[in-house]
């Protein structure tokens, strides 16, 4: 499929003008090792954000998604790097995109994306391309809109123990200045 032709997206989506928006940001200074660094429109993360661009311009999915270019998203050991976020939702950090052959599979990984409430999206329902590519999954930002407006879970409650253990002797550490006397020297 070429860079430019959008691939088939699903209707229930395309029709959807309530769904969520999203962010799509691509590293355009993304380059492969020993490539060259400029012109900047050589790097093949500059090519993957115009090849996207263009996806989402001439698709639906346009109304949904903003594209938008990154100076750096700081994966240079796996170029070409790409991140996915919406309010309320999970956000995905994606890298090894090719701009020839990845461009379709993230459009659709996107629509996928969009048709989740919350956007946690299953390595095995991910196009095949972003399945293996996935560098970080990072869960939904929830503001509180009061002290107490949640009760905390379990593993919450285990991991503020032993947060608080580790801030008790931090504190004993700094006030008794002798690592020595704890035993830890």
């Amino acid at each position: 499929m070429s860079e430019t032709t959008s691939p088939e997206i699903k209707e229930s989506q395309t029709s959807n003008d309530s769904a969520r928006s999203s962010v799509l940001h691509v590293c355009t200074s993304c380059r492969a090792a020993g490539s060259v660094r400029e012109p900047i429109e050589s790097r093949a993360g500059f090519k993957l954000y115009q090849a996207l661009r263009a996806m989402f311009n001439e698709s639906t999915l346009g109304d949904h998604v903003e594209v938008k270019p990154a100076e750096c998203l700081s994966l240079c050991p796996r170029p070409c790097a790409i991140a996915l976020s919406s309010a309320g939702a999970w956000s995905y950090l994606f890298g090894d995109q090719d701009p020839e052959k990845s461009a379709s599979d993230i459009v659709e990984c996107i629509a996928l994306y969009l048709d989740i409430p919350d956007g946690f999206m299953p390595r095995k329902t991910r196009p095949r391309l972003l399945q293996a590519s996935i560098l970080g999954r990072v869960p939904p930002l929830e503001i509180a809109t009061g002290v107490g407006d949640s009760q905390p879970t379990r593993r919450e409650e285990q991991s503020d123990r032993s947060a608080n253990k580790n801030f008790k002797l931090h504190a004993s550490v700094q006030s008794s200045g002798d690592l020595a006397s704890l035993g830890l020297k």
